[in-house]
């Protein structure tokens, strides 16, 4: 279901309308699990699945917060566990107090950076995709290169991003998109200009196809025969006669033909 009315364009109050949260397939959920239950294991597959989509950029995330559920699962499973060894009798209070501190060391301290960095990464790219809505729905900037500039991405993660709006349906897919850059992008072009710029290329090609043309049918159209020096009969003075002619002799006037 799309989470934007794609009809309707977006406030310019600066109030978001689009909410990122944590995207979490049945796998995510799975390693969660684990965390709290298999601490080990749950660690491990939280690594593995965040190396191994990190470079998604709405992935980025929830693979902080999957690494804050493993971590926070691994102090709490070690913290019981020490805590069980001292009530059995195993150790002593001064060995359960530096376990407890170097395991809130190990993996307290990072799970609150980790939880930290997942509430930035989602709310700035909350940000990046409100920002895309409005600069495409709003201001009409189709130009990948024009997008680019403005983020601060490259074009290649620009379409990334577009393709990501699109498929969650914030994005009508029926949008077109351009490669390449405008000089202001904020500058809306008229219409007919615009189609004017997109039809002159084709126009300019029909035009000089036809010179060629043109030029083509003239270089192989029949060749003009040259002129021929002919002895007059009736008085033998020589004439020059052009090829297909005749002419009177410009001494006696006998009539001479072209041959």
């Amino acid at each position: 279901m799309s989470k934007l009315d794609i009809r309707r364009q977006p406030p310019t109050t600066g109030k978001p309308i689009y909410k990122h949260e944590y995207e979490r397939t049945a796998f995510d959920n799975t390693i969660i699990v684990l965390a709290y239950v298999l601490a080990p294991l749950g660690l491990i597959l939280a690594i593995i699945r965040s190396l191994s989509t990190h470079s998604k950029i709405q992935r980025k995330a929830s693979n902080y917060n999957l690494l804050y559920h493993a971590c926070m699962g691994s102090f709490i499973a070690l913290g019981i566990y020490f805590v069980v060894a001292k009530i059995m009798g195993e150790t002593d209070y001064v060995a359960l107090l530096i376990r407890l501190v170097i395991i809130y060391a190990l993996f307290r301290i990072p799970a609150i950076k980790f939880s930290a960095k997942a509430k930035g990464k989602k709310e700035g790219f909350t940000n990046l995709c409100n920002d895309y809505i409005a600069l495409i729905l709003v201001d009409g900037i189709r130009h990948i290169g024009s997008l680019s500039d403005i983020r601060g991405y490259s074009e290649v993660d620009v379409r990334k991003h577009l393709e990501y709006l699109i498929d969650q349906g914030l994005l009508d897919p029926d949008i077109v998109y351009y490669e390449g850059r405008v000089a202001n992008p904020f500058v809306k072009m008229p219409t007919k200009l615009v189609h004017s710029e997109q039809t002159r290329p084709s126009r300019d090609v029909q035009s000089r196809n036809i010179t060629e043309q043109q030029q083509n049918s003239l270089q192989s159209g029949p060749k003009p025969q040259s002129t021929k020096y002919i002895l007059c009969r009736g008085c033998g003075a020589q004439n020059k006669v052009f090829a297909g002619q005749s002419k009177p002799c410009e001494y006696c006037g006998t009539t001479i033909a072209y041959s």
